[in-house]
C-alpha cells in the first residue's frame, strides 16, 4: 500500500516530464486511436503511445500509470498514476486529464473535499489533476 500522492508531487512531475506529456496531448489530438476495448467502445488508447507511457512509468516512478481517451463527451485523454482503496465503492483514482473542454468543479486542492466524486485542479493550459471517487 503506497501513500496517496500529493498535488505538489503530482505537479511536480508534470513539470519535469513536460515534453512526455505533450507528446501524449498531441498524439490525442490527432484522434488516432484503437478503441478496441471489449467492453466499452468510448474508451481508445492513442496509437504510438506505447513508447511514451513506457517512458513516462520509468521517469515519474509511476508503476501503476495508465493512458486512455474517453470519446464521450469530449475526447478527454485520461493519465491515471495511482489507484487507492480495495472495492469499487471505497477506492480512489488519482492522476492527469488533458482536456480542450473546461473540466469542473475545479478545487484548489484535489483532496481538499473527497466528498465530491470528482474534482479537478488546472495546472497548465488544457490539463488538470484529478481525483475521482
Amino acid at each position: 500500500c503506497s501513500a496517496p500522492l500529493t498535488d505538489r508531487t503530482l505537479t511536480s512531475a508534470f513539470n519535469r516530464h513536460k515534453d512526455s506529456f505533450a507528446k501524449l496531448a498531441a498524439l490525442s489530438d490527432a484522434r488516432n486511436l484503437d478503441c478496441s476495448h471489449p467492453n466499452d467502445p468510448d474508451i481508445c488508447t492513442p496509437r504510438g503511445s506505447e513508447e511514451i507511457l513506457a517512458q513516462l512509468k520509468e521517469q515519474t516512478g509511476f508503476r501503476e500509470l495508465q493512458v486512455y481517451v474517453r470519446k464521450k463527451p469530449s475526447y478527454a485523454l485520461w493519465v491515471p498514476v495511482q489507484v487507492t482503496g480495495a472495492l469499487s465503492t471505497s477506492s480512489n483514482v488519482l492522476g492527469y486529464v488533458y482536456s480542450r473542454s473546461n473540466m469542473t468543479p475545479l478545487v484548489n486542492n484535489v483532496w481538499q473535499d473527497l466528498e465530491q466524486r470528482e474534482a479537478y485542479k488546472q495546472i497548465a493550459d488544457g490539463w488538470y489533476l484529478f481525483t475521482s471517487n
